[in-house]
């Protein structure tokens, strides 16, 4: 049965919610992810056992092409491993406890993770190899509950409420559980799927997906370049000359070093230290190491603080995202992503700057935005923007050093800021390949852009609403306005150049 195809047309994205979640719904939902998590395990037995059914049929040079091909069909198509879950709910009937929706995608999700295997190893994902699936320990992962269909096996019909239906019990009794959702969109109603997940040791959230028309593309009147630094995230300048220096995201340095501390800390303990003895009910004894209590708490201090981290990396970079689209209808960055390689100033260095760039991640990001709003991200190539001077196009030789911020151009003599001739030179080459554009609008390259002013852009991961007025610290969600002044020109009497929560810095 060949899959439809996904409409050009329609964009999808997703929300999550909070699930306020009491100890006994906690349990249910537990319990729910634990047996989903058992049958992903069993059908990679299934799978392998079937597999060796193939090579020994090989082997020993069986023809019968009939269970050939139904074994196959079991092993590589998500169908046939879908099938596989009735049959195991017959002879396991503790799975009949969990709805068909989460037992039959945990079939394709194997039949995913198979077919990714079987790609990269016949070289269609050059140096992505994915290895072949594993035992998932849900210890050490919570396995999703997936309900993909709408309104089949979950219901949001109650504004706020969240009703999830299960399997039956021995009785056949339906289970179910209706939990509070803890500030959910106005648009709920119209969720198309529903995931539950748990991060961290208790918080539940629920991950709904929604569709809906892509938005046409707006005529791109405005447009900005950002130029990816190491020392700042990027240094940005429009076709108005507005120019802005965003921020790294602050207190990330001393997160990972707590990161480190802890990780230094819980790797000195003894992770096997007592010997547990485990009876079950049929008499049969099971051993297994647990680790010690100061090890156990300092790896959940360590989850933690990871997802913490996670989460203001992402937090930042969809709020710059959305802040640049409220503002701009084309968006360029240059493609500069660093290198693992060594930067002359040790391995400390060397780890943070992979660890710490968001600039792979932060296009992928953009390019989804634009697609969302209807506008358009561009990712240019950025080579010799430093060192060419935007006002003559004088090259120069062997390169600028990162150390030197400002230079003199030695063919016209003028002064320049090197992010900001960085920036100049890629909004060049931004608005020529607009205009070179047979979809796009012309939009001419008159020459340098005339500078009125400059300003920070700061990240506060706590909002616009915790920030005191006039304080550095600028969240994303606010633009700062710029005056129409030349640089270097008097702030007016009674005027003031900064707007509420950000700083306009002068360099001239």
């Amino acid at each position: 049965m060949p899959f439809k195809k996904a409409d050009p047309n329609i964009v999808q994205f997703a929300r999550k919610v909070l699930l306020d979640v009491s100890g006994d719904d906690a349990g249910c939902l537990d319990g729910q992810s634990k047996i989903c998590n058992w049958l992903q395990n069993q059908l990679k037995d299934q799978v392998e056992a079937r597999l060796c059914e193939l090579y020994l049929m090989n082997w020993l040079a069986v023809d019968d092409e009939a269970t050939t091909k139904k074994l196959l069909s079991e092993v590589y198509s998500e169908i046939g491993l879908r099938n596989l879950v009735p049959a195991l709910k017959d002879k396991y009937p503790f799975l009949r406890c969990v709805h068909s929706s989460p037992l039959k995608n945990i079939g394709l999700r194997v039949a995913k993770a198979i077919a990714a295997h079987r790609k990269s190893k016949s070289g269609a994902r050059a140096g992505q190899r994915v290895g072949w699936i594993k035992y998932k320990s849900w210890a050490k992962e919570w396995c999703s509950v997936e309900y993909d269909e709408p309104g089949k096996g979950w219901d949001v019909s109650e504004f706020g409420w969240l009703k999830l239906t299960f399997g039956t019990d021995r009785d056949g009794k339906r289970l179910s559980l209706r939990v509070r959702m803890v500030r959910p969109p106005k648009h709920i109603a119209q969720a198309r799927t529903c995931r539950i997940i748990r991060e961290g040791k208790d918080r539940y959230y629920a991950v709904f997906t929604f569709k809906k028309q892509k938005k046409a593309r707006r005529p791109f009147a405005r447009a900005v370049y950002i130029d990816p630094n190491q020392k700042n995230f990027g240094y940005a300048l429009d076709a108005e000359g507005k120019a802005f220096e965003i921020q790294n995201l602050q207190r990330l340095r001393e997160m990972e070093c707590t990161l480190d501390a802890l990780k230094a800390k819980r790797d000195k303990c003894a992770r096997k230290s007592l010997w547990v003895d485990v009876v079950h009910q049929d008499g049969t004894t099971s051993t297994h190491w647990r680790p010690s209590r100061k090890w156990t708490s300092l790896n959940q201090a360590l989850v933690r603080l990871e997802l913490k981290v996670r989460e203001q990396r992402k937090h930042f970079q969809f709020s710059l995202a959305n802040q640049l689209f409220r503002h701009y209808d084309v968006v360029g960055i240059g493609d500069y992503v660093p290198e693992n390689a060594d930067h002359g100033k040790g391995r400390k260095y060397n780890r943070a700057v992979r660890n710490r760039s968001m600039h792979g991640s932060f296009k992928d990001t953009l390019q989804w935005m634009a697609t969302r709003s209807g506008k358009r991200a561009v990712v240019l190539d950025e080579t010799g923007t430093t060192r060419t001077c935007h006002v003559c196009n004088h090259v120069v030789e062997g390169g600028i050093h990162p150390s030197i911020r400002e230079w003199d151009c030695p063919d016209c003599g003028t002064h320049h800021l090197r992010d900001e001739n960085a920036s100049q030179n890629g909004l060049r080459r931004l608005l020529e390949s607009l205009g070179a554009d047979a979809g796009s609008p012309q939009m001419h390259c008159l020459g340098p852009v005339q500078i009125i002013g400059r300003c920070d852009w700061r990240f506060h991961p706590q909002g616009w609403q915790g920030i005191p007025q006039g304080c550095a610290n600028v969240n994303l969600m606010r633009l700062p306005e710029y005056r129409q002044r030349c640089v270097g020109t008097s702030v007016p009497p009674g005027g003031d150049t900064r707007a509420p929560g950000s700083t306009l810095r002068r360099f001239a």
